[in-house]
């Protein structure tokens, strides 16, 4: 990685380096934006530890509704490792400048954990009890059904070949060639997050509005680090930390907007359990069990 540079070793470093393919000009932060830049960085701590707490709050809904919560965690997790990564990355290697960044392996391990963190998260929240393997619904959901659901299926190798291929691609592609294909493979399965927040955590307001908050957040920093090699401001790169950074708030709020299966139930289902004994109702004995004079009705205590 080399040692810390100071923003005069910073400039020296750049000219040493090989940039065909990163910004020509590179207008270099001042002193003010170096360090909002360091602090939108370090935010991705107080949202994961948010994040990781909505998850437990909600974990026995999570379980009910999802293929895997614990991938879910997984995908967590591995943002925090990224963000980490990335923070040492930029203390180390460009004083906080996009510019000028060489393909080593701290970079290639925070490009590993900040892709498969939205992998594993797609993953995650599949539907609970759906086979990644299986038989499409073509013949007994008819065409729509069936559509999607190889559409889901198709979502999920994506998703399988982006967490596998990573981390080799990079080692041979380097940073900057593999930023592209990368940041495509991230896409597909951002909007599989998008749709799958919506859908397996709800159908509601809140996880429509956190899956689209999503979406929104994570194609923005894509097309701001566009802007960016093309015009080299390096002050964009504090909006282009925020737009990722806080793209797990949105996570959060879809995750405290989880409803359970039976929070969805109709009021009709309500109506049928009407007149039907309910056990909470009845009560134990002193020792909580339930004993035969509990149950029989009153005029049946009354005949014996």
């Amino acid at each position: 990685m080399g040692g810390y540079h100071n923003t005069n070793n910073a400039v020296q470093s750049l000219d040493a380096i090989d940039m065909t393919d990163e910004v020509v000009v590179s207008v270099h932060l001042t002193d003010t934006q170096r360090i909002i830049v360091a602090v939108v960085h370090f935010l991705v701590f107080a949202l994961g530890a948010v994040s990781i707490w909505a998850f437990l709050y909600k974990y026995d809904t999570l379980r009910n509704r999802i293929w895997c919560p614990y991938i879910l965690l997984m995908g967590l997790v591995f943002f925090q490792i990224a963000g980490a990564l990335e923070i040492g990355n930029h203390y180390y290697e460009g004083n906080w400048e996009l510019a000028g960044f060489p393909s080593d392996l701290i970079n290639g391990s925070f490009y590993f954990f900040n892709f498969g963190g939205t992998y594993l998260m797609a993953l995650g929240l599949r539907k609970k009890g759906v086979a990644i393997f299986r038989r499409p619904l073509c013949c007994s959901g008819g065409f729509k059904a069936g559509a999607l659901d190889v559409l889901a299926m198709v979502f999920d190798l994506i998703l399988f070949v982006g967490l596998v291929l990573t981390a080799p691609f990079y080692a041979i592609a380097g940073r900057a060639n593999a930023s592209g294909i990368l940041s495509a493979f991230a896409a597909i399965g951002g909007f599989a997050i998008l749709l799958r927040l919506y859908a397996n955590l709800g159908p509601n307001c809140g996880t429509l509005f956190a899956g689209i908050c999503w979406w929104v957040m994570i194609a923005c920093g894509i097309v701001l680090t566009g802007v960016y090699k093309s015009i080299g401001y390096e002050w964009l790169h504090a909006v282009i930390g925020a737009f990722f950074v806080l793209s797990l708030a949105p996570i959060i709020i879809g995750i405290l907007s989880a409803v359970d299966v039976q929070d969805r139930s109709s009021d009709a289902d309500n109506e049928d359990d009407e007149g039907q004994t309910n056990e909470r109702d009845i009560e134990t004995s002193g020792n909580g069990d339930l004993t035969k004079a509990d149950i029989d009705s009153p005029a049946q205590q009354g005949n014996e």
